[in-house]
């Protein structure tokens, strides 16, 4: 008798031992399961976010369709990359195997990727907006100026011809590159030909550059600031972007003048005017995105 009671206190021992054992298991388990281990969610939690950045690269690329069917292209090849980068995120995720490194890679990759495509899009807006014709109505407005500065007798103002204008923004290395795209410009570039007259006198000339922008503002440079001059068209005082002086020898001269904006440039239309103390030489439009 005393055995088999020696035996069934055995064996409820063993049973009381595997029955802790299961519960800890358990509760293990469960913690696991709830991601109470905070390394292990914070990660989730970040690998979570990463996919709503990789959206957003999305989104920016998608603000340029419907320009060309080449920049719709550019915008899908750019798309399909960063949707392989968003299933690689997604992927870490379900297969729980979710490390930091893994999370850090993945971003600069998709960012690296819309970064190249965003480039891509600058140049084919440059190459788009260099293959434009200059606006049908400055060309009327011009013809009608020198129509009728010819009437009166002015022979002796000067005239500019190839008048250019070139936002730039900083590319690799602080090379200055040709852009389109507003936030980018941190600098224009604009240049033109003074046309040779022998009638007018030789000298010393002033040259005034007016930039306005889409809402109707002059724009000034961040080195100068607000520059007065008078105004040969309105007959009164105004206020320039650039003022500078060259001499003038009767013959053709090529000039180039650099303008840094004090702000930040918004997407619009832009005119370019180009003055002597005399008169108007010449006048172009710019368009940013």
């Amino acid at each position: 008798m005393a055995t088999e009671s020696n035996n069934q206190n055995l064996l409820l021992k063993i049973f009381s031992i595997i029955l802790a054992l299961s519960i800890a298991m358990n509760i293990i388990l469960f913690l696991k399961r709830s991601e109470v281990f905070p390394g292990k969610k914070d990660l989730i939690t970040e690998n979570r976010q990463l996919i709503r950045e990789v959206n957003q690269f999305k989104s920016e690329l998608n603000k340029y369709k419907g320009i060309s069917s080449r920049i719709d292209q550019v915008i899908q090849d750019g798309n399909l990359k960063l949707e392989d980068k968003e299933k690689q995120i997604t992927r870490l995720r379900k297969e729980k195997d979710i490390q930091e490194k893994n999370n850090l890679l993945l971003i600069q990759e998709a960012d690296s990727i819309k970064e190249l495509y965003i480039n891509m899009i600058d140049s084919l807006l440059i190459e788009r907006e260099a293959k434009k014709v200059i606006n049908n109505r400055i060309e009327a407005l011009e013809d009608i100026i020198s129509g009728l500065n010819t009437k009166l007798g002015y022979a002796a103002m000067l005239n500019a011809d190839n008048l250019k204008v070139s936002p730039m923004k900083v590319g690799g290395g602080g090379k200055k590159q040709p852009t389109a795209i507003a936030k980018k410009v941190n600098g224009i570039q604009i240049t033109f030909e003074i046309l040779p007259n022998r009638v007018s006198t030789p000298g010393l000339k002033n040259i005034y550059v007016v930039f306005t922008s889409p809402d109707a503002k002059v724009l000034f440079d961040q080195r100068n600031g607000a520059i007065e001059f008078h105004n040969p068209d309105f007959k009164k005082d105004a206020q320039c972007s650039i003022s500078d002086a060259f001499n003038y020898k009767n013959e053709k001269i090529s000039l180039s003048f650099q303008f840094q904006p004090e702000t930040e440039l918004r997407p619009g239309l832009y005119i370019a005017e180009v003055f002597t103390s005399e008169n108007k030489l010449g006048m172009t439009t710019f368009s940013l995105r």
